[in-house]
């Protein structure tokens, strides 16, 4: 099972769990609404911005991406956003339409 199959995977036990426990769907909106803050108090927001801190890449203002990316970034993936990955089909497509661009000499890779 490729991670993007598990993921959507766990997402549709989490969904199931959410909607029929009650508990659990009262513990996971006290979770979202203490992330939320409210506006106008920024302290409100420190719960987070420290979670994430945790992410890999930083978050960007959909406006300000652009201008906000470093040197090694050449391309925003705002455009890829709507790409389901997980789709077998889709995945071996977009990854053999890239090789075939490498392999023209139209795009560089470097490892």
């Amino acid at each position: 099972m490729s991670v993007y199959n598990a993921v959507a995977l766990m997402k549709v036990h989490l969904w199931k769990l959410y909607t029929s426990n009650l508990i659990i769907k009262e513990y996971i909106d006290s979770v979202i609404a203490s992330l939320n803050g409210t506006a106008g108090n920024a302290h409100s927001f420190d719960r987070l911005d420290e979670l994430l801190s945790f992410a890999v890449l930083p978050a960007l203002f959909l406006e300000g991406g652009n201008e906000e990316l470093n040197y090694r970034r050449f391309f925003t993936i705002n455009g890829l956003i709507s790409l389901r990955m997980e789709n077998k089909e889709t995945f071996e497509y977009t990854h053999d339409f890239i090789s075939k661009l490498i392999d023209a000499g139209i795009l560089q890779a470097c490892a």
